[in-house]
């Protein structure tokens, strides 16, 4: 079964939507939505990331140290929820998120056994698809190291390699796209990686045409084949997490 799968079922044994996060709160899977979503669920999914907001919370409630669900109260217009860490070799590799509907009352024991429940297959799911993640991402930065590297052998090879590997569509004409953030004391500095991934999910989402992004350094680098879209990038850039970085 997959993710997508599993947290459809989920939500359907809970009986309200719920939403699979990484370890790192980026959003994996997220079951049927009905009409009445709030404007936190509605920029989670249009980020594919937590909120600062709920962030915060699941650090101060200290959700990545329990084994049971904890309730997230109501903020700002915001339901409550219900945040389940999932454990795999004494490791939380992911959240399952679920509104509470009713925070006044005790947990019912029938949400933690079918969470319990879930945790094995979600958690070795989850370790899988970060592998993968790994794996393609560190192979994605060798290949745009190199064709951003002054040596013209090494660029024609990576080229060659990026086109082979159909990791990048095959065009008369590319644009790269750097993505940098300054280094402020207590501001994440992860942004630069998540604009890549928001970028190639808005490709994947708007074209059949494949692009290919990694961190490379300290910045977030993205190639694809066709120009920029100065509209969507300024767009992409006022998601949450990424007000702070600047493009060119």
């Amino acid at each position: 079964m997959s993710l997508d799968d599993m947290v459809q079922t989920l939500a359907e044994q809970l009986g309200g939507p719920v939403v699979l996060y990484d370890a790192d709160l980026n959003l994996v899977a997220f079951s049927v939505h009905g009409d009445d979503v709030d404007e936190a669920r509605r920029s989670v999914i249009l980020s594919r990331r937590a909120s600062a907001r709920a962030q915060e919370m699941i650090a101060a409630h200290q959700v990545g140290k329990a084994h049971s669900p904890v309730r997230l109260p109501p903020h700002e217009g915001t339901p409550a929820r219900l945040v389940y860490p999932v454990w795999r070799d004494r490791y939380v590799v992911g959240y399952v998120a679920s509104i509470d509907d009713r925070p006044q009352e005790g947990l019912e024991p029938y949400h933690e056994r079918v969470l319990s429940a879930a945790e094995e297959e979600i958690g070795a799911l989850l370790a899988l698809r970060s592998l993968q993640h790994r794996s393609s991402s560190e192979e994605s930065r060798r290949l745009l190291t190199g064709l951003l590297a002054e040596d013209p052998a090494l660029r024609a090879s990576a080229a060659e390699e990026l086109l082979g590997a159909k990791m990048l569509s095959s065009a008369a004409r590319y644009a790269v796209m750097v993505f940098r953030t300054a280094h402020v004391p207590g501001r994440p500095t992860g942004g630069p990686r998540l604009a890549v991934e928001q970028g190639l999910a808005t490709i994947v989402r708007s074209t059949s045409l494949r692009a290919c992004g990694a961190v490379v350094g300290e910045e977030g680098v993205l190639v694809i084949p066709r120009p920029v879209n100065p509209g969507r990038l300024a767009t992409l850039l006022r998601r949450p997490g990424l007000e702070a970085l600047t493009a060119g």
